[in-house]
């Protein structure tokens, strides 16, 4: 006998695979960003933000009542939030702390660098990873100048 086509909710299903989820959040995140691309909607707005741009599918995952304060992406949260202004900054001084790793010969840092940005590409940034973004330039600059 043939099942049922419609499998239920997604809730009863086991859940719906969180990268599916975060590909809907960042195509929310990005239709903010559309709609106020220079300064964004304000610094920690995202929450407030999402629900105007809310993709339609998001209505079908496990989580459509859940209340996102961020785009779990840490780019496209910043676009959200405070507009190309926002993340070409934030992008400069990725680029500038990547220019003192490489300037220090600092290969160690450019490596924990790199698995910092990789982890902000799929989720978000917390205290201590914040925290480390510029530390690790710092710490690149001091340990060159202590030991040249």
């Amino acid at each position: 006998m043939p099942q049922d086509p419609s499998p239920g909710p997604a809730l009863e299903q086991g859940g719906t695979e969180s990268g599916t989820i975060r590909k809907i959040v960042w195509k929310g995140a990005f239709e903010i960003w559309r709609h106020y691309p220079i300064l964004g909607t304000g610094p920690e707005t995202f929450a407030f933000a999402y629900y105007n741009f809310r993709p339609r599918e998001h209505n079908l995952v496990s989580e459509w009542d859940f209340i996102y304060n961020k785009a779990h992406n840490e780019y496209l949260n910043l676009a959200a939030n405070t507009g190309t202004a926002g993340l070409i900054s934030y992008l400069f001084l990725i680029f500038a702390s990547i220019k003192v790793f490489i300037r220090t010969k600092r290969p160690e840092f450019l490596a924990g660098y790199a698995g910092l940005l990789v982890s902000n590409f799929f989720g978000f940034s917390v205290v201590p990873t914040q925290l480390i973004l510029f530390l690790f330039p710092a710490f690149a600059q001091i340990l060159n100048e202590k030991y040249t």
